[in-house]
């Protein structure tokens, strides 16, 4: 083999040894990072491990992969790596034909959960804190008091663990838990609804923004992370300051208030899915930077 590719530190282990047995040339693309998803800290003895092994695939490796700036600045900071070892290249992304959500089924869709016309927002992705859940449920009372109508569809394996609070804060009517969902029918939610929200408080890129993006569907996300790169305020989608309800409220009004805008928005996202987060441009600067590895290993003595 000329090089080996391993991606965040489940395989980190096998990656290291592999290279130092047969002196091949490591790749790792780091996604995210222990430090990163708990603010900096390392809470376990487990947390700490995680952290050190993603140190080593860092260490060992000959370049380092990022998803975003703001990966590359977390990875200097945190394991301090030199900013020529690393190379970012974003998650690509699938722009999904008409054909997967065919007209009258989005149609019977949006029927169903939005049967007086209510506007839909909807929130996609994993049910753990860094997700920011809470935070667009604490912004509820205060959306349905200037919106009354409207409702949120969360996707989300065990999204109902957050019922309680939506439940004490009298919103839990407006809400709908679907847990989890297949990839075709989160396109078609993407779809019909009037936006997708992603309060994160800590995410290193964003591909469920690139996802609501492709299926031409109005963003609003935190300005926290690679998120703050991908979704660009006012060009292509609405930034929100992170774990602050008040400013997802302030978003929708806009979104609401503004319909020529957000269609606006929407086309430019789309232009950028196409031209910047294409599976052909990822693919190509990938195979150059394996190129330019290879190469450099057949001059370096080991």
């Amino acid at each position: 083999y000329d090089l080996i590719h391993v991606h965040d530190w489940l395989v980190i282990k096998a990656g290291v040894t592999l290279k130092e047995r047969w002196k091949t040339p490591l790749l790792t693309t780091m996604h995210a990072t222990e430090r990163g998803r708990h603010r900096g800290h390392t809470p376990s003895e487990t947390s700490h491990q995680i952290d050190r092994t993603e140190w080593l695939g860092c260490y060992e490796a000959w370049r380092v992969i990022a998803c975003s700036q703001f990966m590359s600045r977390e990875l200097q900071d945190y394991f301090d790596l030199p900013a020529d070892k690393i190379v970012v290249i974003p998650n690509g992304i699938n722009v999904p034909g008409d054909f997967f959500c065919p007209i009258d089924e989005l149609d019977d869709l949006r029927l169903h959960y939005a049967p007086q016309g209510e506007h839909l927002l909807l929130f996609v992705g994993r049910i753990v804190h860094e997700k920011g859940l809470h935070v667009l449920i604490r912004a509820m009372p205060r959306i349905l008091a200037e919106h009354p109508n409207t409702r949120l569809l969360v996707a989300g394996k065990n999204g109902s663990s957050l019922w309680p609070l939506a439940y004490e804060l009298n919103v839990d009517s407006a809400i709908t838990f679907l847990d989890y969902v297949s990839d075709r029918e989160r396109d078609c939610l993407y779809r019909i609804a009037d936006a997708a929200v992603f309060p994160s408080l800590y995410e290193p890129f964003g591909i469920v923004a690139l996802e609501a993006m492709a299926a031409d569907c109005n963003v609003i996300a935190s300005s926290v992370g690679g998120l703050g790169e991908v979704v660009r305020h006012l060009h292509n989608g609405l930034t929100v300051l992170p774990d602050n309800p008040m400013s997802i409220v302030w978003a929708v009004n806009q979104l609401f208030a503004e319909p020529e805008a957000a269609a606006r928005r929407r086309r430019a996202a789309l232009s950028e899915i196409r031209s910047v987060y294409n599976w052909t441009r990822v693919a190509e600067q990938t195979a150059a930077l394996y190129d330019l590895v290879v190469a450099e290993r057949r001059n370096t003595d080991w």
